[in-house]
């Protein structure tokens, strides 16, 4: 079995489509530029800003050029790039909450 993954831009980011045979098996799209938020379980780069003592996490910028927040015991430098994942995304006048685990289901 031989998968054929096609990448493509489209708004915040990529349209990803996973096909076998001119199948497709999987596809995972970026929101529009328009979005106020990024679906759940969306693979970011996003730049550490500060980080906030007592609430375990940072505050990131997200390429759409808001505000995040991350949740993480790990330590990171305030201007490092990091990789994260979004979570649920509840309440609009919050910023969205993200993490740096990065298993899928």
């Amino acid at each position: 079995m031989k998968n054929e993954i096609i990448i493509e831009p489209y708004g915040l980011g990529h349209a990803v489509v996973i096909r076998n045979k001119s199948k497709i098996i999987d596809s995972f799209i970026d929101p529009p530029l328009n979005a106020s938020f990024y679906p759940p379980s969306t693979f970011i780069n996003a730049k550490i800003l500060r980080k906030i003592k007592n609430m375990g996490g940072f505050f990131v910028r997200l390429p759409n050029g808001k505000e995040g927040f991350l949740r993480s015991k790990k330590l990171y430098q305030i201007g490092q790039n990091v990789i994260i994942r979004s979570k649920v995304f509840f309440d609009p006048n919050k910023p969205q909450i993200f993490t740096d685990k990065l298993k899928t289901k």
